[in-house]
């Protein structure tokens, strides 16, 4: 029939006739949705092509429509307390270290609203009990002096029922109820007080038999025939759910018409899984985006990932964060961060290993970031949920969110949602001033109370949740995960009610029991509810720690218990195709211009060709691993700064001998003041006193030499090698008796054999003897704690006195001729390309790179 899908419900003549003069009430949303569907067809099949609208809706929506109509009947009607406000009453109410448990009092307090459950009950004597009763009271307190302030009054939505039957507001219509196993105590007496003024019927769909409403619900065990099941096994969930779409599908080709169930108990749970999985079945090319299927259930609104990526951005604005948290919000789609990427990338060494946005100023010179800090600058100690909503929307729209070029459909489905919940934030009227902390708590509770679903069109096969199968019919089902330690499921009562007391006052499963008979209706439910006999059974042969079988309430069945293929998805297919393998160890040539890296370059080829092509060529370098402590390469760098002063200051050798320790101390606590070291306050002097030591340990060594002065510091030089133009950084340059002499600053381990090795493994010293050619010496420094030395190489007549000297195999003229050769080597085979994993001894004990070129597997 065109323009008016499948039911899956069907109407009987009897409700056909009924649904012109009642209202049909269903348990849920999903069956009134259905019997909508059905009605149009059933008055499409009659010929007609004008109908009058049937009146259909879930009880819950029923009484609150009727609520809506007493209050525009009487004025002083009371007013619903909304959820947003119940949360409120909760969390400024809970007693000490229970705001976590938030959310289960909020369960708590639904059940023992809804069922009139009485809290002084003994079985509310344990330690849970107690903290609940007191919970409890305090929010019915805050409850009832707020309904005192109200001229209304104020009523929760569990007791509409109640309030619409004293009132004795006389129903538009007789009603109908389809399909109900449970009745509150405040529906029973709602119904009951409108049954003593006109019809209100059940209805069974399963025996399509009507009845009164105080009559007992009757057996359905002589309505049809039941249908006999097949059992499959999967290896898990999802390859379960896999193996019942493509059963759909071909159920589907077979039967053009027919209105497929699949029913995953844990839908709720895992609903993505299973939301991808169908889609990747049904429609390959478009996923979950596939309009072939409909699936019940959904995600918490908190989960959407655009308010996650907000939920991100929020939490980094009022706390601290470290870089991994700062990667999230820079990459985020949905958030307008992309400038913080370099930060990202190069985690600034003076940054402490969590930090606020505020200390990112001196790194990101962004107008949109001033504006995102202003903003945060402004947030108050304390405020209302109002004026909290409003700052909370101040810093997202700094921070460019939402991106609406990123949003697809579902994603602003769920941004128009929130908007919705984040006005009433706005409209909250608790003027209890609260910190920003329990500001985004009481966020995360609302979004999190807030199932979302996005739309999608109705479709004839139909993914769904265990109870949102009620009241339908299919001409084929499958119903997945019914292993023995999930049905019957294992009975879960809420901490804060006792099982004792939830089984008193009548709350459905509340005990072991009741879950295996309610087990055993939803079976034969199943069963009677294809029209067409065609039902299947699934189970995951596999659990979390160990194999699991059918549940014993399949056993009857599950003589041929068939294996379900393993296909997650049509467009996966196993080959024998026979890879052919090509080594590569070349790359195109490099673009010398603007190279960096100086002799670290030459160092990173001379211990390993590809990792010299990796990090300067690929740019790979290792990353940043950000610390709450200075590492060694930033104290390395604190005293290189302390150093470089030093000297400034007194550039010879009467300068340095007349130094005093107070002098020294003062040129450290400068040092570490303009470095802005990641340390508290506390541990500052400390540091200042290691790196005193560290200066008169060195101050020593340079008082007991010859005369000498410093003709340069920190100076560039720039070398060209086998058309590799590098710039040379020298730390220090003095001069001796007239000759020159170049000195590296070294804070770690210092060692010469690298330099009359063949090949050539340390780059450093021979660069910075070509530099010119008045260079006669070239020395490591080695400055650490107890040793202050020199290590190096020179001319016979430029050998600093004390210092450990190379054993070289030239005078010095042929050696620093060795060097250039051998450096001009290692620059033209990093211009050409050279890639290959080629290893020195070594070179791969602190190398970030051995994921990357597997040289685990070369060993092997």
């Amino acid at each position: 029939m065109p323009g008016v899908p499948n039911a899956f419900v069907t109407f009987s003549d009897t409700l056909l006739d009924l649904s012109l003069s009642h209202c049909l009430l269903t348990p849920n949303e999903r069956l009134a949705r259905e019997y909508q569907i059905a009605h149009a067809t059933a008055q499409h099949n009659a010929g007609r092509e004008a109908w009058p609208t049937l009146t259909c809706m879930s009880l819950g929506r029923y009484l609150l429509s009727e609520y809506s109509r007493l209050q525009d009947l009487n004025l002083q009607c009371p007013r619903l307390l909304t959820r947003h406000e119940l949360i409120g009453l909760a969390q400024g109410s809970a007693p000490a270290e229970s705001s976590a448990l938030i959310d289960t009092f909020l369960q708590a307090w639904e059940t023992v609203a809804r069922y009139e459950v009485d809290l002084n009950d003994p079985g509310f004597s344990h330690p849970r009990g107690h903290l609940f009763r007191q919970w409890h009271g305090a929010v019915s307190r805050e409850l009832e002096q707020r309904t005192g302030q109200d001229s209304q009054g104020i009523v929760v939505e569990e007791q509409i029922g109640s309030l619409l039957a004293e009132s004795e507001l006389a129903p538009r219509l007789p009603l109908v109820l389809i399909d109900f196993d449970v009745i509150t105590p405040a529906e029973s007496r709602y119904l009951e007080q409108v049954a003593s003024r006109t019809d209100v019927l059940r209805y069974d769909s399963l025996s399509d038999a009507l009845h009164g409403l105080l009559e007992a619900q009757p057996s359905t065990s002589a309505a049809s025939r039941l249908a006999e099941p097949k059992i499959s096994s999967a290896e898990d969930l999802r390859r379960e759910v896999a193996a019942a779409a493509a059963w759909a599908r071909e159920h589907k080709l077979t039967h053009p018409e027919a209105t497929i169930g699949i029913v995953v108990p844990t839908l709720a749970q895992d609903y993505e899984l299973v939301l991808r999985q169908v889609g990747a079945v049904l429609d390959p090319h478009q996923g979950s985006r596939s309009p072939s299927f409909d699936i019940a259930a959904g995600t918490r609104l908190a989960e959407q990932a655009i308010w996650q990526h907000a939920r991100y951005l929020l939490a980094c604005a009022t706390a601290e964060f470290d870089a991994d948290d700062l990667t999230r919000i820079a990459d985020s789609p949905f958030l307008g961060l992309s400038y913080l990427s370099d930060v990202c990338a190069s985690w600034p060494r003076r940054l402490r290993k969590t930090v606020r946005l505020e200390h990112l100023q001196a790194w990101v010179r962004n107008d949109h970031f001033d504006a995102l800090l202003a903003e945060i600058a402004t947030l108050p100690r304390h405020a209302s949920v109002a004026t909290w909503s409003r700052h909370v929307l101040q810093i997202l729209t700094a921070a460019g969110w939402p991106q609406q070029q990123a949003l697809g459909s579902m994603q602003f489905q769920a941004l128009k949602t929130i908007e919705t919940l984040l006005s009433q934030f706005q409209a909250d009227p608790d003027e209890r001033r609260i910190d920003v902390a329990q500001a985004l708590q009481r966020l995360d509770l609302r979004l999190g109370a807030q199932v979302f679903a996005p739309e999608r069109p109705h479709a004839d096969i139909q993914v769904l949740g265990m109870l949102e199968t009620t009241g339908l019919s299919f001409d084929a089902l499958w119903v997945c995960g019914l292993d023995e330690g999930s049905f019957p499921a294992k009975n879960l009562a809420n901490p804060f009610v006792p099982r004792s007391v939830a089984q008193k006052y009548g709350v459905p499963r509340s005990s072991q029991q009741e879950e295996l008979v309610f087990a055993r209706t939803l079976l034969e439910r199943w069963r009677r509810a294809c029209r067409d006999g065609v039902v299947h059974f699934s189970y995951s042969s596999r659990g979390e720690d160990s194999e699991q079988l059918v549940s014993p309430l399949l056993r009857e069945w599950s003589d041929g218990i068939d294996i379900a293929p393993d296909a997650p998805h049509p467009f996966a297919r196993r080959g024998d195709a026979v890879l052919d393998g090509l080594f590569d160890h070349t790359g195109p040539p490099a673009k010398t211009e603007g190279m960096s890296g100086g002799t670290a370059l030459l160092s990173a080829q001379a211990a390993c060709p590809f990792k010299a092509f990796a990090e300067f060529r690929l740019k790979l370098r290792d990353p940043v691993k950000p610390g709450n402590f200075p590492d060694a390469m930033l104290r390395g760098t604190l005293l290189h700064d302390a150093m470089f002063h030093l000297v400034r200051e007194n550039d010879n050798l009467p300068a340095l001998q007349q130094l005093t320790r107070d002098d020294v101390e003062r040129l450290a606590a400068d040092a570490v003041d303009r470095l802005n070291l990641p340390l508290a306050a506390d541990f500052i002097p400390y540091e200042v006193e290691r790196l005193t030591s560290l200066l008169l340990d060195w101050l020593l060594l340079e008082q007991a030499r010859e005369p000498f002065s410093v003709i340069a510091l920190e100076e560039t030089y720039e070398l060209e090698l086998g058309g590799l133009r590098l710039r040379v950084r020298i730390d220090r340059m003095d001069s001796v008796d007239g000759h020159d002499l170049v000195i590296d600053y070294k804070t770690g381990n210092v060692t010469l054999r690298g330099l009359t090795e063949r090949p050539l493994r340390d780059a450093q010293l021979p660069a910075y003897s070509l530099i010119h050619d008045a260079i006669e010496g070239v020395y490591y420094a080695q400055v650490r704690t107890d040793t202050a030395s020199l290590h190096g190489a020179a001319r016979a007549a430029a050998r600093i006195e004390g210092a450990r000297l190379a054993d070289l195999t030239h005078d010095w003229d042929e050696q620093r001729n060795a060097w250039r050769r051998d450096l001009t080597s290692l620059a033209r085979d990093f211009v050409q390309g050279s890639a290959q994993v080629a290893p020195r001894d070594g070179a791969c004990e602190y190398c970030h790179l051995q994921s990357l070129c597997r040289i685990g597997e070369h060993d092997g």
